[in-house]
């Protein structure tokens, strides 16, 4: 049986944290190929929300640490762990994202914005079945954008973890239509 792992470090504080777990009754090594290519366009709430927003999503064709997205892959020693990073103004209505490459958001420093990380981790819980966690943090570089991240927050973090957790359920179900059992 597989050990907890401790999450990679991309922040130099974490501020808010939140996470939340998906059981997938697949094996580990079924589930972890496919982590990569998250379509975050299935989650069909969060991706309306997110266009509401005027955010553009993941939608499954992979990540790439050196492409400037919005999403950005983070470097990770781990096959079952999955590491994006997102730099914004999350509090505005656009949320103003910066578009990054994976050495650019381990760099930005900008303290006008905050930057947050979305770890997808799996963790083999028997031969049979696969705990999914999918923990965000975030980073607040001074008391200004912590303030305007706490006010945001305090209203949206409900939904957040409804954002969340429609993201795993539809992961998941990109799973069973592959018919891996």
């Amino acid at each position: 049986m597989d050990k907890s792992k401790a999450l990679p470090n991309y922040l130099p504080q974490v501020h808010f944290k939140t996470s939340i777990s998906l059981k997938i009754n697949l094996p580990i090594d079924q589930v972890a190929p496919y982590l990569e290519s998250i379509d975050f366009t299935q989650a069909r709430i969060s991706n309306w929300l997110f266009k509401l927003r005027g955010i553009q999503v993941p939608d499954g064709s992979g990540f790439d640490t050196g492409s400037h997205d919005l999403f950005v892959k983070l470097p990770v020693n781990e096959k079952d762990t999955l590491a994006l990073g997102v730099v914004g103004k999350f509090w505005r209505p656009d949320g103003q994202l910066v578009a990054l490459s994976s050495d650019e958001f381990l760099s930005f420093s900008d303290p006008a914005y905050a930057k947050s990380t979305w770890i997808f981790q799996l963790k083999e819980v028997s031969k049979e079945l696969t705990i999914l966690n999918f923990v965000n943090q975030i980073y607040c570089p001074n008391q200004k954008v912590y303030r305007k991240f706490q006010r945001y927050w305090t209203l949206i973090k409900p939904f957040s973890y409804l954002v969340k957790l429609e993201i795993l359920m539809s992961f998941r179900k990109q799973l069973n239509r592959l018919d891996l059992e």
